[in-house]
């Protein structure tokens, strides 16, 4: 997990064509309008704190299609996300339906 966040968060997108980064845009998008996660910036890089923000989509759009390129990532400027509870339910729900039946992860 270390080596992706020295990279920046979205460095794991790096190497996928622009379909998956516009339907990568639009999971997020609907996880935020569906109360699920929120973003969540830097306040100041010093201390490593976090401010819930609203999430601007040209902006999120734009930041997707630069971490295609490693070296255009800057972690500090990037959209950070964090689960609200009502998203930590149903990802824990979730879980527990794949653990009780592994058929469904696909």
């Amino acid at each position: 997990m270390k080596a992706s966040a020295d990279r920046g968060s979205f460095g794991l997108f790096e190497t996928r064509p622009m379909l998956e980064c516009e339907q990568i845009f639009q999971a997020l998008v609907s996880l935020v309008k569906d109360g699920k996660i929120f973003p969540v910036e830097h306040t100041t890089v010093i201390d490593q704190s976090y401010q819930p923000v609203s999430l601007d989509e040209a902006r999120l759009k734009a930041e997707l299609k630069r971490s295609m390129k490693p070296y255009n990532v800057d972690p500090d400027s990037f959209y950070w996300f964090l689960a609200t509870e009502e998203g930590k339910k149903d990802d824990l729900s979730y879980r527990r339906s794949l653990r009780d039946n592994p058929s469904l992860g696909g």
